[in-house]
């Protein structure tokens, strides 16, 4: 065998094919969402059932938000036990952004309103322009708490800070942020059209089926949707650098501060998870 060399280990191998690429962000969700669908059925009900009391609706959607996270990271877990467990090391941040989300939510819907009657009422053109700034400002906020919900369930950090990181990784990463918007109302639409088509088929029982989907698939798939899009973006801009803080620390060297984005020179440490 030494002669013809049928065993020589130290011969270098044939490498990693340039073809064996990773596959796109739109295969993986996929391949995800139909892997785990009546996990993420029953994880997407336990959260709405979770969110009735309004109150409620932070924590709630911190636990969420862990569960879909890990989905999104491929991570294995026990939905139920993650899910509690999620909220309880979490409930104080999370219950004060659940309570600037039903502020802020009411707010705009306030002012909206507002400008609609008044801008259609009294002919106050100006307010009609208004009313669009206003929906703007509505969907960087949405950006922005889907990247706050992650980070309070990842990172031990301030919630002000949070919040301000969250605004920086909106802005890093907005066209992550555009394209996960524009592709949960094409699915809706189409889920929609499909649901519409059936309860006209089937009758009146399928209507409350049609509705009871219309608002369940789509939190789910959102709910998934939301982390794939935007783990990437934390995981380059805040996740990596603290890894490699911590790598040079144990290694003894000096870290440099100037290796590092100075908007995130505060990002705290990932928090561990006990499973």
């Amino acid at each position: 065998m030494g002669k013809f060399k049928l065993f020589d280990y130290t011969k270098d191998g044939p490498g990693v094919s340039k073809y064996d690429k990773k596959p796109s962000g739109f295969v993986i969700f996929w391949r995800v969402y139909f892997n785990k669908f009546f996990r993420i059925c029953g994880i997407t009900f336990i959260y709405l059932l979770c969110c009735l009391p309004v109150i409620t609706i932070g924590p709630a959607t911190a636990g969420f938000a862990y569960i879909m996270r890990d989905m999104a990271r491929e991570k294995p877990g026990f939905v139920w036990h993650d899910y509690w467990t999620a909220i309880k090391k979490n409930w104080k941040q999370s219950a004060l952004m659940g309570l600037i989300d039903i502020i802020f939510g009411a707010l705009l819907y306030t002012d909206i309103r507002i400008c609609y009657i008044f801008g259609t009422e009294f002919g106050k053109v100006w307010l009609t322009y208004l009313q669009g700034v206003i929906i703007a400002i509505a969907l960087i906020y949405f950006f922005v708490r889907a990247y706050s919900y992650t980070l309070i369930v990842t990172f031990d950090l301030k919630l002000t800070t949070i919040i301000k990181n969250s605004f920086y990784l909106t802005m890093l990463g907005i066209v992550r942020c555009l394209f996960t918007i524009g592709a949960f109302i094409g699915v809706a639409a189409i889920i929609a059209v499909i649901f519409i088509v059936f309860a006209n088929i089937v009758g009146d029982l399928a209507i409350f089926i049609t509705l009871a989907a219309l608002v369940f698939i789509p939190v789910g798939m959102m709910g998934l949707a939301i982390p794939m899009n935007t783990w990437p973006v934390i995981e380059k801009y805040m996740v990596k650098p603290i890894e490699k803080e911590e790598k040079e620390k144990e290694m003894g060297d000096t870290y440099n501060d100037e290796s590092t984005d100075v908007i995130f020179r505060d990002m705290g440490r990932q928090k561990k998870d006990k499973k």
